[in-house]
């Protein structure tokens, strides 16, 4: 069903009181209220459309410049219903940008805690590599004894593969 004369007069009422950001809300309250306004129209958008492009028809493209919202009292002359769906919408925005604020902060946490744990294995795996090499080379010179009193002739020299030899036995 298109919108009547009442339902315009109606609608321009709430164009011209200057609650609502956009003709288009003004609408979407205008339905609300006259339920009949949305019938016969397949989607809610197609209703909102036929009923501004009616509302443009019977009072021009721009019939009266809107009275801005004053900050000094935006909810003057708000019924209890209207206040409430405010500061319903109000927390909602709240909440989302809450929520898109602790996911931001999640993912900044999740990356710092991968490369601090990357950098943390890196460092522990030398860590372990180093105490490694400690402990062969303490097996080494208890095994292959090097003195530095001896002078370099009378050492006595082992073939390099009997010290490799026992290293990997030292290992398994």
């Amino acid at each position: 069903m298109t919108a009547s004369a009442q339902h315009l007069e109606h609608l321009h009422a709430l164009i011209q009181s200057g609650r609502h950001p956009s003709k288009t809300a003004a609408v979407s309250e205008l339905i609300a209220h006259h339920p009949k306004v949305r019938q016969g129209y397949k989607s809610m958008a197609s209703a909102l459309k036929n009923t501004l492009a009616a509302y443009r028809k019977h009072y021009g493209a721009d019939p009266l410049p809107r009275p801005s919202l004053q900050r000094s009292a935006p909810l003057e002359g708000w019924s209890s219903e209207e206040k409430r769906r405010a500061a319903d919408q109000e927390l909602l925005c709240t909440n989302v940008r809450l929520a898109k604020q602790k996911h931001a902060q999640c993912d900044r946490n999740r990356i710092e805690t991968k490369a601090f744990r990357q950098h943390a294995r890196i460092e522990n795996a030398l860590e372990a590599y180093g105490q490694a090499l400690v402990e062969q080379l303490a097996l080494l010179q208890t095994t292959c004894p090097i003195t530095a009193s001896a002078p370099a002739s009378s050492t006595r020299r082992l073939p390099p593969s009997w010290c490799t030899s026992v290293i990997s036995i030292s290992t398994s």
